[in-house]
């Protein structure tokens, strides 16, 4: 959350998640949106919201598809508006913003084929932003395929220079999701195991701060529940 809100207050325009499999970021969409799309949010309350899948704006079958004309159709405006100039508008008149949030990026991207024309859609929808501060996008990315599309835009300074890596951007394994803290590991512990959460093996508790490890931690408890989880 205090990641969308730095980025919300900044001047810039795109905030990917990114990490690798298994580490729950469309779980953290999910939290995200059911946070701060509540009616009288003090902050976000006058807001539009779009929240889609990258199957439902890029097709990979047609390098041709207008992005632009697919957000208008969800959003209910007609496809003779720009959408650029109606939501500055309305952000001048009312300060109020279009967020668009995607996920499920490894959905489409998934051949050499559809792989640049993805990336050009993408690219050609940041461009389409500018340095206004009526649209806002998120959206999540595996570590790998972030790779390749920093690879596509690091000679693009404008492209650059509007992206919000966050406090946590780690360029070594290109992540810019932390860890969950001791209070949020033993949240969950005390919901999956109560009787065991204070006295679970610190290493083991380590390895928990990472959501793949707690998908596998939660499956064991299920089927062994008198699994030892004091040890490593």
């Amino acid at each position: 959350k205090l990641h969308f809100n730095y980025f919300y207050q900044s001047d810039f325009s795109f905030a990917p998640m990114i990490s690798q499999a298994g580490y729950c970021k469309s779980t953290l969409l999910c939290h995200l949106i059911q946070e701060i799309t509540l009616p009288h949010h003090p902050k976000y309350g006058k807001d539009i919201f779009l929240f889609v899948s990258a199957r439902d704006i890029f097709d990979d079958r047609d390098e041709y598809s207008n992005i632009e004309d697919r957000i208008k159709s969800y959003l209910s405006l007609s496809p003779n508006i720009n959408l650029y100039t109606y939501f500055n508008d309305r952000y001048t008149a009312t300060n109020s913003r279009l967020v668009i949030l995607i996920d499920g990026f490894s959905d489409v991207v998934t051949n050499k084929v559809s792989k640049p024309i993805i990336f050009d859609k993408l690219i050609n929808l940041i461009s389409g932003i500018g340095n206004d501060s009526a649209i806002k996008l998120v959206f999540s990315m595996r570590s790998t395929m972030w790779s390749r599309f920093f690879d596509r835009i690091k000679h693009m300074p404008f492209i650059k220079g509007k992206w919000f890596k966050g406090t946590y951007f780690n360029a070594k394994d290109q992540t810019n999701i932390p860890p969950m803290a001791d209070s949020e590991i033993d949240d969950i512990l005390n919901r999956i195991s109560p009787e065991q959460s204070e006295k679970i093996d610190e290493s083991v508790k380590n390895k928990l701060r990472y959501p793949f490890y707690i998908t596998w931690f939660y499956l064991i408890k299920e089927e062994f529940p008198q699994s030892d989880s004091f040890t490593n």
